[in-house]
């Protein structure tokens, strides 16, 4: 999303991804400012950081945006 947060590049990713309009939950691997910022004046989207990853959210998403990263901290965590 870049280095200065901007909803619209926000947007342009949910619409590239073919997600806009839906109830999207991004997980990301740390609390990433940015990518909050981006995204918080959306109301069809929750960020998360994978420490932060719960029942409630995922069942709400219609979908979930996951970084490759994000992914392998779930499994670590769910293996220990």
């Amino acid at each position: 999303l870049g280095d200065v947060p901007r909803t619209k590049k926000a947007v342009e990713l949910l619409k590239k991804l073919g997600i806009d309009g839906e109830k999207v939950l991004v997980v990301l691997p740390q609390k990433e400012e940015v990518a909050y910022k981006s995204f918080r004046n959306l109301p069809y989207v929750r960020v998360l950081p994978v420490e932060g990853l719960n029942v409630y959210d995922m069942l709400w998403a219609d979908k979930l945006l996951l970084t490759a990263q994000s992914l392998e901290k779930i499994y670590e965590r769910l293996a220990s």
